[in-house]
């Protein structure tokens, strides 16, 4: 039986009638908006405070503009500091020893891998404070070996920070994930992408031409992520901590730029034995000719 793990707020809250996800829940995403357009359009605070209604909503609303379709474009250096302080006072108002206690330390038990986009905050879609997220970003979110800069996140998140999960997220509507489908040139990149276009290469089978530009792209979206927990799985940071019995799970998830809302992909793994049970099921959802969307089982 898989070791079933306390999981993060956001996987344990779930408001009712929106939808949950899987592989493949990208061919899906149309339909999501109509199935509670007055929740979605309360955004990242209404998720917020479902999600998290052990933490105080207050603090956590103080994080976030108000006004939801608010733009930083334009704004001079002067007016992001202005920006800055005008948060600070916020925070501090809510809590005069917030960045005292945070100064201390940082005890975060979720080290979280992601695309750079700008449109994929990390913090702010999980509804979690400065602290409690380790991040490592880069393009499409890739994990490789020859990488020292995500192996150096990992290996201090793993083996100083002792974080319980590491979670993989990449995000439909990924340029990176487009480009590397089309073969389409976009400078130094490029060398980068390669390794998405050996995802492409590897699952060919599952992008088939008779699938719409779309669902292709979502597709890939979700095999890259998929691909990049086997690619974490095989590390040596990952496998030392499973050998000395270290509580660690890495996780498969998906970001819906047009809903706001997390899916899981089924790779959860949180041993060796796990990997190949896993992702052969994982896989397995794009041999069906529908998909059937069933909500993530509790990790």
């Amino acid at each position: 039986m898989p070791q079933r793990m306390s999981s993060p707020s956001c996987m344990q809250r779930t408001p009712a009638g929106l939808p949950f996800g899987m592989p493949g829940m990208g061919e899906e995403m149309e339909g999501a908006m109509q199935q509670a357009p007055q929740l979605l359009r309360q955004g990242i605070r209404f998720i917020t405070l479902v999600y998290n209604s052990g933490y105080s909503f207050k603090l956590r609303s103080a994080m976030t503009s108000s006004k939801l379709a608010k733009t930083g474009r334009g704004l001079t250096p002067e007016q992001l500091f202005q920006n800055n302080r005008d948060w600070a006072a916020k925070i501090t108002a809510q809590d005069a020893d917030f960045f005292a206690t945070l100064a201390a330390q940082q005890t975060p038990e979720y080290l979280w891998i992601g695309c750079s986009d700008s449109r994929v905050p990390a913090n702010e879609l999980l509804g979690l404070l400065p602290g409690e997220l380790f991040v490592h970003r880069n393009i499409a979110n890739v994990v490789v070996h020859s990488d020292l800069n995500c192996l150096s996140v990992l290996q201090f998140a793993v083996d100083v920070l002792k974080v319980k999960h590491v979670i993989v997220c990449g995000h439909y509507g990924c340029s990176g994930v487009d480009a590397a489908l089309k073969r389409r040139r976009i400078g130094l990149a490029d060398n980068w992408l390669r390794h998405v276009q050996d995802v492409h290469q590897k699952h060919e089978r599952y992008l088939g031409e008779a699938l719409s530009d779309h669902v292709r792209q979502n597709r890939l979206c979700e095999l890259n992520v998929i691909e990049q927990v086997v690619n974490l799985c095989q590390t040596t940071i990952v496998n030392d901590a499973w050998e000395r019995q270290q509580e660690l799970t890495i996780h498969g998830w998906v970001y819906g730029l047009q809903d706001g809302l997390l899916g899981d992909l089924g790779m959860s793994i949180s041993s060796p034995e796990m990997l190949t049970a896993n992702l052969a099921q994982s896989l397995s959802v794009y041999e069906k000719p529908q998909f059937v969307k069933k909500p993530p089982a509790q990790i």
